[in-house]
């Protein structure tokens, strides 16, 4: 059985899973809600084990990360992509759309210039607020 534990210090919220108690965490993953704007959060990563991964670990965390950012307010949630995850957009891609958000890279061509490892090419957004006529 997974152990879910999000931590919360403000406006930031932290999630660890791990198969037991004293287990080693499993997959990690963290989402503060802007300063600017109070109605928006931002993915800052989700980090899951390679061995286990496609278990369902990432959509529970993410699910978790969603119902957090409601209670706080938050209306939008949205995330950068990095020159980091290049090889493996795909999977990002599939895995993000899947849960409603929309995955979009600064050259969908995808020929992106090389840039730092941690230089964002791309955005991935959904909106969960409630929506009134």
């Amino acid at each position: 059985m997974l152990d879910v534990k999000i931590l919360t210090e403000g406006k930031t919220a932290l999630l660890d899973v791990r198969l037991s108690e004293s287990d080693n965490p499993k997959a990690q993953a963290s989402i503060s809600i802007t300063k600017a704007e109070q109605t928006a959060a931002k993915i800052e990563d989700i980090t899951v084990n390679r061995l286990y991964e496609n278990r369902g670990i990432g959509s529970l965390m993410i699910r978790a990360m969603e119902s957090w950012a409601r209670t706080c307010g938050v209306e939008t949630i949205w995330g950068e992509l990095s020159e980091a995850d290049r090889d493996h957009f795909d999977k990002l891609k599939h895995f993000y759309e899947k849960h409603g958000y929309v995955f979009k890279l600064d050259n969908p061509s995808g020929s992106i210039p090389l840039r730092p490892r941690s230089a964002p090419v791309g955005t991935i957004r959904k909106d969960i607020g409630e929506r009134t006529p």
